[in-house]
């Protein structure tokens, strides 16, 4: 599982992370790898998600602004207890990324609370309608995570299963930072959603410290499993475009 490390280590650093691992087994095997990284722990664990630990995993938020969830997949009997867990920190957390990086699934998240409300709503094709969106702030320090909370409904399940994309762009259209990634951090998939149901859906973005300061622009979109972009439905006042702003950012040293 040398990928896992290699990408936890290439990406991130132990000032600002906290490194989860599936089980106690799992910890022993890669713990020695990461020297100098802080709250290295295994979850010991049951068969559900409820009988294992919110403390421990409260105290990690405390501490650092990401986390990282390490998930042996090669341990096959002991997926459906990861798979809880990975389910379980999505709804308190804010997913980037999740990835496979060799025989682990490697989930990065951060733990910034979304209170600021941007006002935002808009209709796309295939009965999606974005209802309203939080962020945890519209002025951010370079270096710092962003969380992003959008409240999707469906007039009807829509027909395809679309991947949801939160892209910060700069004065040339140039991605900063972004997370691109299935509804409800990939538990709630938009083939799965019944008319009217609510769907909170929490995208995390890590702004990089060498961002220069400025405004930046917020925007959200659906692709589909071919990478083609869901328009937005056209009004009389606005053609159908790919993309939605959803508000500008300023990012201060």
């Amino acid at each position: 599982m040398r990928e896992a490390i290699d990408l936890i280590r290439s990406t991130s650093t132990p000032d600002r992370a906290a490194v989860l691992f599936d089980r106690v087994d799992t910890y022993e095997r890669l713990a020695p790898y990461l020297p100098g990284w802080p709250a290295l722990a295994g979850l010991r664990i049951g068969g559900v998600a409820d009988e294992w630990s919110d403390a421990r995993i409260q105290s990690f938020d405390a501490e650092r602004s990401e986390l990282w969830y390490v998930i042996d997949f090669g341990a096959e009997q002991h997926r459906e207890t990861g798979d809880a867990i990975d389910r379980r920190l999505s709804e308190s957390l804010c997913l980037v990324s999740r990835q496979f990086a060799g025989a682990a699934r490697v989930s990065r998240y951060v733990s910034v609370e979304p209170t600021t409300d941007l006002n935002a709503s808009t209709e796309f094709e295939d009965n999606i309608k974005l209802e309203n969106a939080r962020i945890s702030g519209t002025a951010i320090i370079a270096g710092e995570p962003i969380c992003v909370e959008l409240q999707w409904t469906a007039t009807q399940t829509p027909s395809t299963e679309y991947t949801v994309f939160v892209h910060l762009l700069d004065s040339n259209n140039q991605v900063i930072a972004q997370s691109d990634v299935s509804p409800g951090s990939g538990f709630a998939p938009t083939t799965t959603w019944f008319p009217s149901q609510a769907i909170v859906d929490r995208h995390g973005l890590i702004v990089p410290a060498t961002v220069a300061p400025g405004m930046y622009r917020l925007t959200l979109g659906l692709y589909d499993l071919e990478g083609t972009r869901l328009p937005v439905r056209s009004t009389a006042e606005m053609p159908a475009t790919d993309s939605f702003l959803l508000g500008t950012l300023e990012i201060r040293k």
